[in-house]
């Protein structure tokens, strides 16, 4: 299989840089023939975004100038890596935070997160990373017996690579804000409903005395791959399919406009929201930097890559998974490991609100919930039982 139908070279991603439109028609004209011999159902796009995760609505028009590169802001952020086909099919997203271990993933099972969770100083992209992603996915492809096609903004953080399942294709530098679905509305769909998620949030919590801007800071790394775990799940197929549509693929979508989430059903929204809308809250962070881009010694790195020798600017996370400096941790509470008692009481009492709410479909879901956790502590202690009759045979 080809490395890529475009040349991958040491360039910008551009994507603040004027477009040119000779390039985005010239691009348009050459699409089909590069998605020749590849269903819809086979043609991924793939890009990074940065989240200021804990971001309050009222902190967003300080935060939206190029202080995104650095500052205080910088402190609060993670970079989400995600990828979708031209049909709407999701892949689970890359979530990159600054520390391998944040202290609220304490009992945590990383593996039932929704995301894969990976960390690093800058909480960047960085092309090792990218490297691994691509390899997994080509297993991940390998296995269902499929060849794709990946499109890629043109970046230093996106190296070419061999593969037999996934066929990577570079955008032209420069272009992707008119020729990437994802910067077409399906990154911002996502971020519009985690947004909501954080207006829910203050707003189930706004007659507690405690400021906004306190509770914002006990947001965490985990509530943040929850919401957007969530949130990502949420983008339906057909904005998926409008973004590739519009980006010239040939993909039959429909006509209507983005779905975008509505705030009918929270009519305080505004006391959160103030002057700002739903979707210059939701892009804030739509200039935060996500990878590395070229500095003073960029040849050097790039024969420092063509060598095969390690990069050290990729930024290695503190072995022992805090964060590197204490002043940019982003973890103000521990959760402690919850016990099935403690679990089972949570569930119960939540039946009950449910139950005096009216709202019976959802205490059938809760009874649910409760059934499975009872299955799991049966099996839990029924092994612990076996272990200790099997230790008192073996006396």
């Amino acid at each position: 299989m080809e490395k890529g139908k475009n040349i991958k070279g040491a360039v910008l991603s551009g994507e603040a840089a004027d477009v040119r439109e000779e390039d985005v028609t010239s691009w348009k004209e050459r699409l089909g023939d590069l998605c020749k011999g590849y269903d819809p159902k086979d043609i991924f796009n793939a890009d990074e975004t940065g989240l200021f995760f804990r971001t309050l609505p009222n902190r967003s028009l300080v935060v939206r100038t190029d202080s995104c590169k650095g500052g205080k802001q910088s402190k609060e952020r993670i970079t989400v890596f995600l990828a979708a086909s031209a049909m709407g099919e999701k892949l689970k997203p890359l979530v990159i935070g600054k520390s391998a271990n944040p202290r609220c993933f304490k009992g945590v099972n990383k593996t039932a997160l929704g995301v894969q969770y990976e960390a690093n100083k800058k909480a960047w992209m960085v092309s090792d990373l990218f490297r691994s992603w691509l390899k997994s996915l080509d297993r991940k492809f390998a296995a269902a017996g499929r060849n794709i096609l990946m499109f890629i903004d043109n970046c230093l953080a996106h190296p070419t690579l061999d593969l037999e399942h996934v066929e990577l294709v570079f955008l032209p530098p420069n272009t992707t804000s008119r020729l990437q679905p994802m910067d077409a509305g399906i990154i911002q769909a996502m971020k519009l409903r985690y947004r909501r998620r954080i207006v829910q949030h203050l707003l189930a919590r706004i007659d507690q005395e405690t400021p906004a801007s306190e509770l914002a800071k006990q947001v965490n790394v985990l509530d943040a791959i929850m919401w957007l775990t969530a949130s990502w799940s949420e983008v339906q197929p057909t904005t998926i399919q409008k973004c590739f549509s519009h980006c010239g693929f040939a993909v039959e979508a429909p006509s209507s406009e983005l779905d975008e989430p509505e705030f009918d059903e929270l009519p305080a929204a505004e006391s959160v929201l103030g002057d700002q809308t739903l979707p210059d809250y939701a892009a804030i962070d739509n200039e935060l930097g996500t990878n590395e881009t070229l500095s003073d010694d960029w040849e050097n790195r790039i024969f420092q890559e063509a060598r095969g020798e390690p990069d050290d600017h990729d930024d290695a996370v503190d072995a022992s998974g805090d964060e590197c400096d204490a002043e940019e941790s982003t973890e103000s509470t521990e959760v402690r490991e919850v016990s099935g008692k403690e679990a089972l009481s949570c569930i119960s009492t939540l039946q009950q609100f449910t139950l005096q709410r009216g709202l019976s479909p959802m205490a059938m879901d809760v009874e649910k919930l409760g059934a499975f956790v009872n299955k799991l502590e049966a099996q839990r202690k029924e092994k612990l039982q076996q272990g200790t009759l099997d230790s008192w045979l073996q006396k």
